[in-house]
Parts: structure tokens; C-alpha cells; sequence
């Protein structure tokens, strides 16, 4: 089960940014059971909304009400291509607002005509070209414990969220390497 797509990449020794082919072996990826067994909940279906700039959009309403998607707090997330694991990430800002970071994975702003990160594009842009061949595109999220605390200097005081969420998405990429090899296809920068 493979799915092959090209994406517009930097390639050291070419002048700007050039089509690049992928290939991810599906059938290499565990699927979504594997991350529901660890408390994973499906929270989203990813599809097309070629009327908004980043055509596509996650649809949320079934699984979770408005308030939870806009919460701010720490939250790991799974991506899945028909049922099969292809990212791991994290954010400590929510999922609303992870989205809303995604959202700068176009086209325009990967060729320079905005701010936007390489690791966005190199994301949304595959599950695109995904769901545009037909293939179902999930996402469930897991939220990590959340552990407050009151720190103060200078006179002044503040309530502080830890953010050992980062810890929970680096030991849960190890154990899916340990189990399969490698890192989950998206999640393997770096």
C-alpha cells in the first residue's frame, strides 16, 4: 500500500525550490489502534475545503465540542493516512492553535511569499495530495497530564503550566521506533 507524492523542496546545489518525489510504504506504518491502546481519541477528519486558502480543513464537531478544540494546553497528537500512524506531534497551545499553525503549510508561503515553517508544508501538503487520491486522513490527540506551579522573583509571582509534554512525544517516537524501526513517516525531521 503505497502513497507517492511530489512536494516542492530545497535541494542543496539547485537554485529554489525544486518538485522532490516521496514514497511512504503504508503497510511499514502501525495503524491508529496502536496510539487508541496508549489513550489516543480520534478528534478530528482532515478534508478538502478548496474555498479556504489552505484547502483542507479539520472537522472536529463529531468528536469533540468547541471548547475542548480551543483549550489551551498540552496535547499530543497522531496523524493517520488510511488507518495508518504517519505523525507524531505535539503542542502546548492547544489543537485550535496547532492547526492555525498548519495553516501556513500552503504553497505561496513554502515558495517565500510569507513566514511560515518548512515542517508545516512538508506536512499538510502530502495529506492534501492524500485525500485528494481518496485516502481517508485522521488525526486523535492524547492530552498529558498538566502540572502547575507558583514561581516567583523580583517581588513578582505567576502561575506557571509545565511543559513535559515535549518529554511524552520524545518517549512515545522512541517506543514506536523501538517496536518498528523507524519514526512514524512526518515525524522524522530530526
Amino acid at each position: 500500500m503505497k502513497f507517492n507524492y511530489t512536494i516542492k523542496k530545497a535541494v542543496r546545489g539547485e537554485k529554489g525550490l525544486i518538485d522532490v518525489p516521496h514514497s511512504i510504504d503504508l503497510t511499514t506504518e502501525t495503524s491508529a489502534d496502536w496510539a487508541v491502546e496508549k489513550g489516543f481519541v480520534k478528534f478530528a477528519d482532515m478534508t478538502l475545503a478548496p474555498e479556504i486558502k489552505i484547502g483542507c480543513r479539520l472537522t472536529y464537531q463529531p468528536y469533540m465540542e468547541s471548547k475542548s478544540w480551543t483549550k489551551k494546553r498540552n496535547m499530543l497528537y497522531v496523524v493517520c493516512i488510511d488507518g495508518k500512524m504517519v505523525k507524531i506531534g505535539m503542542t502546548t497551545t492547544g489543537l485550535a492553535q496547532r492547526w492555525s499553525s498548519y495553516n501556513n503549510g500552503t504553497p505561496a508561503i513554502r515558495e517565500g511569499k510569507g513566514s511560515g515553517s518548512t515542517t508545516n508544508y512538508d506536512v499538510v501538503q502530502p495529506l492534501i495530495i492524500a485525500m485528494e487520491e481518496g485516502r481517508k486522513v485522521e488525526w486523535y490527540c492524547y492530552p498529558t497530564p498538566v502540572k502547575e506551579y507558583k514561581i516567583s522573583a523580583w517581588g513578582h509571582q505567576d502561575r506557571i503550566t509545565s511543559k513535559d509534554v515535549s518529554w511524552y512525544e520524545s518517549k512515545l517516537l522512541d517506543i514506536y521506533k523501538n517496536e518498528f524501526g523507524h519514526k512514524p513517516h512526518f515525524s522524522q525531521n530530526g
